[in-house]
């Protein structure tokens, strides 16, 4: 599949399937893969500031507006994402 990297936010793994989130004009919009996590980082790795935050979880660093919490947890705020 195609994936416009400077409008991706982030993906989540959703069982067998990786649920990614990106900007699409002015709505988000979410695509459903049957892709593990590993494969999709493989296909990825050129672009730094694509970042494993946790095991479910890849973030586009460019999307992150602010962070929060302590040792014990992080939140990121994304940019115009809810």
């Amino acid at each position: 599949f195609n994936l416009n990297i400077q409008t991706f936010i982030y993906a989540k793994v959703d069982g067998n399937y990786l649920e990614i989130f990106y900007n699409d004009s002015s709505d988000h919009e979410k695509k459903l893969k049957r892709l593990t996590l590993k494969e999709f980082l493989d296909q990825l790795k050129s672009y730094p500031f694509i970042f494993k935050t946790h095991r479910s979880y890849v973030v586009n660093l460019n999307a992150i507006e602010s962070v929060s919490g302590n040792a014990q947890g992080y939140a990121l705020y994304l940019k115009d994402y809810l």
